[in-house]
């Protein structure tokens, strides 16, 4: 699972991209997940997460994004509380 803040200048989107590509081309038939668009979140939106449906089944790729920067708790627009760590624990409960 990966969360990326579309405004990080520390781990950029493009090294977040392609990292996330790294893995996809891996965990995939010939590589063939990292032609599979996630749509992203626009910015200063909610959160946007897909799930890679070309990937290894025993291995899901859930990828996260949102307008902000380098922070574990990323909150969407007018929210007080984190939707980080109830969407890692659904990822995680898929094992």
């Amino acid at each position: 699972m990966g969360v990326l803040g579309l405004d990080d200048n520390l781990c950029t989107p493009e090294m977040g991209r392609a990292a996330r590509d790294i893995i996809l081309t891996l965990n995939s038939e010939g590589g063939k997940a990292k032609n599979e668009k996630a749509e992203e979140a626009p910015r200063n939106s909610a959160h946007k997460c897909y799930d890679y449906t070309t990937v290894e089944e025993r291995f899901p790729v859930r990828w996260c994004t949102q307008s902000g920067g380098h922070i574990w708790d990323h909150k969407d627009p007018g929210q007080q509380k984190s939707w980080v760590p109830e969407t890692t624990w659904d990822f995680f409960n898929k094992f």
